[in-house]
């Protein structure tokens, strides 16, 4: 599927872009999605961003805010779009096009992979970036499974720890929420420094937007 963004896309923008390729990246949802033709778009319910996305066949053409075509118009909190206690989304449109607003559904929603997966690939992504720590490791919660990732095996290497449950960390490591504003929330919590805890936000801002580039 080729995912074509207008320029200087909005953050938004680019996110969704990860996620359409992140999705696309599976053949048999690739295939499918080539089907789709439509006019579909994306809202904040708690503030004005929005992206329109425009499929044809195997392209999709990405601009922020609602398009006034726009044939399905979904409202949804961006902040906790997947969570166990995530709101229903508000849909305008959707069943008077129902296969075309379930296509485009199922491609907003990548299929799950294990937590570690999504943790080395990051990994692979950010860390050899400058101020990351020399080694995280990753904890779930359900049941005590730690990963550890980096260099630096041997005491005092820098290190930064990252707790929490497979369904936090899947949504952190994907790219499906920002580091950052989980780890105030209390979704997860951490141990490390701060500057690492900066770098970190930072880079998993990159990740999430890492389909854009």
């Amino acid at each position: 599927m080729d995912v074509v963004l207008e320029p200087d896309a909005t953050p938004l923008v680019r996110i969704i872009a990860t996620t359409l390729r992140d999705s696309a990246s599976d053949a048999d949802v690739a295939r499918k999605a080539e089907r789709l033709r439509g006019v579909f778009a994306l809202r904040s319910e708690k503030d004005p961003q929005a992206v329109t996305m425009r499929f044809d066949r195997g392209r999709v053409a990405l601009t922020h805010g609602v398009a006034p075509d726009a044939q399905v118009v979904v409202t949804v909190d961006l902040d906790n779009m997947s969570g166990p206690d995530a709101p229903k989304p508000k849909a305008r449109g959707a069943f008077r096009h129902l296969r075309f607003a379930l296509g485009v559904s199922k491609l907003l929603e990548p299929k799950a992979r294990p937590w570690p997966e999504h943790v080395h690939a990051f990994w692979a992504f950010a860390g050899d970036r400058r101020g990351m720590p020399e080694r995280l490791r990753v904890v779930c919660l359900d049941d005590g499974a730690a990963v550890d990732v980096g260099t630096g095996t041997e005491e005092p290497a820098s290190c930064y720890e990252i707790h929490g449950s497979a369904l936090a960390l899947v949504s952190i490591f994907s790219g499906n929420s920002v580091f950052g504003q989980d780890l105030l929330e209390g979704k997860v919590y951490a141990i490390g420094s701060l500057q690492h805890a900066s770098v970190l936000t930072g880079s998993f801002l990159e990740w999430m937007m890492r389909g854009a580039a």
